[in-house]
């Protein structure tokens, strides 16, 4: 997966924010904690696309409907019958052999979630799915949205980690570099904290 927010990204903006005078050492590992906590919460598998094609095998639906269980943003191939490389099954044309729900997803930036009209399967993992699984692809809007969500994620937890129980000194040491913060850094942390797990239930895959 290409890198969604760097550690010198993270910095940058706690300085903007004015909460540290310094760009601080180590905030890669806010910056990788935020992105995974991101994507547990937003229940995508992916939600940044890597942009690359791949295969997923799912067992033939009793109703004719593929759960995807994660976010299409193109398919090359819907192939049913597929059992090896060697034995591919039939690859089946969309539109006569079958449909992307929701139908209009692509059309709005979004992802597909499920493949409808599939019918007479019977052999497990026989539906092989190919095409670029995610929610967003890199720097369109909806990655900078979220990569903006995961910034204030990152924010707040290295405000956390700096900041300790209420009463102690307001300071983040990363090997010999020991950086100070602000009085309003307490207020920022919460607020940070508040526009990312807004955002996480404004993009949250449902899964009823």
């Amino acid at each position: 997966m290409s890198v969604v927010l760097t550690a010198a990204e993270l910095g940058a903006f706690l300085v903007a924010a004015k909460v540290s005078s310094t760009v601080p050492e180590g905030l890669a590992g806010f910056a990788a904690l935020a992105v995974e906590e991101f994507e547990s919460r937003v229940s995508w598998a992916p939600f940044f696309s890597t942009g690359a094609s791949e295969s997923r095998r799912f067992d033939p639906p009793a109703d004719g409907v593929v759960e995807l269980r994660a976010g299409l943003l193109s398919v090359s191939d819907v192939s049913v019958g597929y059992t090896s490389e060697e034995s591919p099954g039939t690859s089946l044309v969309i539109g006569t052999g079958y449909a992307v729900r929701p139908g209009d997803a692509w059309d709005r930036g979004r992802p597909v979630t499920k493949i409808d009209g599939l019918t007479s399967l019977s052999s497990p993992r026989s539906v092989r799915v190919t095409g670029v699984w995610g929610y967003a692809l890199e720097n369109d809007k909806n990655w900078l949205a979220a990569k903006h969500a995961v910034t204030m994620g990152a924010a707040a937890l290295a405000l956390e980690h700096a900041l300790g129980s209420p009463g102690e000194e307001r300071k983040l040491t990363q090997g010999p570099v020991t950086v100070e913060y602000s009085d309003g850094a307490n207020s920022r942390k919460s607020q940070w904290r508040t526009t990312f797990l807004d955002y996480c239930r404004t993009v949250r895959r449902q899964t009823l």
